[in-house]
C-alpha cells in the first residue's frame, strides 16, 4: 500500500509538471479576439514552401510571385523570406523532402519570437498562417487561466498528491496504532529517558573515579550507540506519524547533536582524557533532554 502511494506521488508530480509546462501556451483553436496582440515568448511554426521554384523566387525577392500563392502559410513564409537581407537570402537552403527552408543549417521560424528587437505581437495574418502550418499552440509571455490548456492535467496532479498524502498519513497513523513502540519494544520517550539516565550515571561514575571508569564508560557508550541510539533512529516512522516532518526534524536535530557528543565522549574515553569525556557526556545529556522535551510538547503532536 505504501509502495502504491509512493508511485501515485511520482505519477502525480509528472502529470502536474506536464500541466504546469503548458501554463504559457495559447491554443490556436481559440478565437482570434483572444489571441491577437499577445506577445510571443518563442518562435512559432516553420517556413515551408510548396516547391523549389517558389523558394528560388523568394530567394530572388520576386514580390510578384506572392499573388499566385494560395496557402496562407506559404504566402506568409514567402513574405518573410523576401524581407530578409540579401546576404541572408543567399545562404538559404531548401530541403526538397520536408520543404523546410533553413539558414546556416537551422530551420527558419514562420513567426519569430522577436521582431526588430521587440517581442512579436500576434495578428490575424500570423494566426491564419500558423493554423495553416498545422501549429496547434504558441508560447506567449502572459499567463491567462482561461486559455491554459494543461490546467486539467495540473489539477489532476495536485489531486493525486493530496490523495497520496492522505494515504501516507493514514498508513502512518495505522502503523503508529499497531506499534506504539519502536523496534526493540520501547517507546521513543522511554528510549530518550534511558539514554539520558545512562549518560547521567556514566558522568557520576566518572566524577567518582575518573581514570578507573574510562574503560567501562567506553564499553557502555558502545552499547548505547548500537542499541538505544539505533533503536531511536529506527522509530522515525512512528515519530513522523506523530509529529509531522517539521516536528520530527526538530527532535532529530537535537538528537543528532547529542549523538555527536556521545561519539566524542567515546573517543575521549579511548584516549584516556577524563575531563573531555565528562564535558561531552554533560552536553549529550543536555541535548537528549532537549530532544525529549520537544518530543513531549503538546504542540508537536
Amino acid at each position: 500500500m505504501r509502495f502504491l502511494a509512493n508511485v501515485l506521488v511520482a505519477v502525480s508530480i509528472c502529470v502536474g509538471a506536464l500541466g504546469a509546462a503548458t501554463a504559457y501556451h495559447a491554443p490556436l483553436d481559440l478565437p482570434d479576439s483572444e489571441l491577437v496582440g499577445l506577445q510571443l515568448a518563442a518562435d512559432a511554426g516553420l517556413i515551408k514552401l510548396d516547391s523549389e521554384q517558389t523558394f528560388l523566387k523568394a530567394k530572388a525577392a520576386e514580390k510578384s510571385q506572392m499573388h499566385s500563392l494560395r496557402e496562407p502559410a506559404v504566402r506568409y513564409g514567402f513574405q518573410r523570406l523576401i524581407g530578409l537581407p540579401k546576404e541572408q537570402r543567399d545562404r538559404l537552403v531548401f530541403d526538397r523532402e520536408s520543404k523546410v527552408v533553413t539558414l546556416n543549417g537551422h530551420p527558419l521560424p514562420l513567426v519569430p519570437a522577436t521582431t526588430d528587437g521587440e517581442p512579436t505581437r500576434l495578428n490575424t495574418e500570423m494566426l491564419l498562417a500558423l493554423r495553416d502550418n498545422k501549429v496547434s499552440y504558441v508560447r506567449v509571455r502572459a499567463f491567462e487561466f482561461s486559455r491554459w490548456p494543461g490546467k486539467l492535467l495540473f489539477f489532476k496532479g495536485v489531486a493525486g498528491l493530496l490523495i497520496a498524502a492522505l494515504c501516507l498519513r493514514w498508513l502512518g497513523k495505522r502503523e503508529l496504532q499497531s506499534r506504539k513502540t519502536s523496534g526493540d519494544g520501547q517507546a521513543p520517550e522511554e528510549l530518550l529517558e534511558k539514554i539520558r539516565d545512562s549518560l547521567q550515571q556514566l558522568r557520576s561514575k566518572l566524577d567518582d573515579s575518573p581514570q578507573a571508569s574510562l574503560g567501562e564508560i567506553r564499553s557502555r557508550l558502545s552499547e548505547l550507540q548500537t542499541m538505544e541510539l539505533q533503536s531511536f533512529i529506527e522509530a522515525r516512522t512512528v515519530l513522523v506519524a506523530r509529529l509531522g516532518m517539521a516536528g520530527f526534524a526538530e527532535v532529530m536535530d537535537r538528537f543528532a547533536a547529542a549523538e555527536r557528543q556521545i561519539n566524542r565522549a567515546w573517543s575521549a574515553a579511548a584516549d584516556g582524557v577524563a575531563e573531555e569525556t565528562s564535558a561531552c557526556l554533560q552536553r549529550a545529556e543536555q541535548l537528549v533532554g532537549e530532544a525529549l522535551q520537544t518530543l513531549q510538547m503538546p504542540t508537536s503532536r
